[in-house]
């Protein structure tokens, strides 16, 4: 990680912990200036967190020993129409104005049917205010837990001028209708109390010439 003062023209790197394998992280700014780092350990192993309290010159971390039930660790079935992703899953986050962090990606932990256990994927999310305590990972109920819906690649958004109970918070994502379906279809949320907008759009085109060599891209 690194640092500029200048518009990008120079770069300071950051301090990090030794033998840190990270990727796809989200660097989030407090009020105060600290910096929250959501981010994927390297290869499925789960979720951590990064903290900076000097203006990102150096972090701290992973920071999950202080977190709750369900932060550090995923459970993402496998999604299903040959859709290729980076390291099987991915997450979004964002910060409200008091500086609360939300962070979502898709998990089928909810899912218990014994017949099918951690079949089809939610959405789930965890929320901070300091990086270091995390709330359990919790549903959102977009569908019953028992139907047949895949829910996965989540992008959160959150107004930056709201708060709290009353934190304006947008989920859009990707959704399989059904389990044995191959085109998938994006679906969008609106605010915390996550009711279901009518915005949609789909079924994408899942051709082969739209292929690469870990699925469809």
């Amino acid at each position: 990680m690194g640092t500029s003062t200048d518009g990008g023209l120079t770069w300071a790197d950051a301090m990090v912990p030794a033998q840190t394998h990270v990727i796809n992280g989200q660097p989030l700014i407090q009020p105060d200036g600290t910096v929250i780092l959501p981010i994927l350990a390297c290869c499925s192993a789960g979720l951590a967190a990064f903290v900076s309290t000097n203006g990102g010159r150096s972090y701290r971390g992973p920071e999950i020993d202080d977190a709750g039930p369900g932060f550090g660790d995923t459970s993402p079935s496998q999604v299903l129409g040959g859709l290729g992703m980076s390291d099987g899953h991915q997450i979004s986050a964002d910060i409200d104005a008091r500086g609360k962090v939300y962070v979502v990606w898709h998990d089928c932990r909810f899912r218990n049917d014994p017949d099918q256990p951690c079949g089809p994927n939610d959405i789930v999310m965890s929320t901070t205010t300091n990086g270091r305590h995390w709330s359990p990972a919790f549903r959102i109920p977009i569908d019953p837990t028992t139907s047949s819906v895949d829910h996965f690649l989540p992008a959160i958004g959150v107004d930056h001028t709201t708060s709290g109970a009353s934190a304006h918070i947008g989920v859009v994502y990707y959704f399989y209708p059904g389990r044995q379906l191959r085109h998938p279809n994006v679906r969008a949320l609106g605010r915390l109390r996550l009711r279901r907008t009518a915005a949609r759009r789909g079924p994408l085109d899942g051709s082969p010439d739209r292929s690469g060599t870990r699925g469809f891209l």
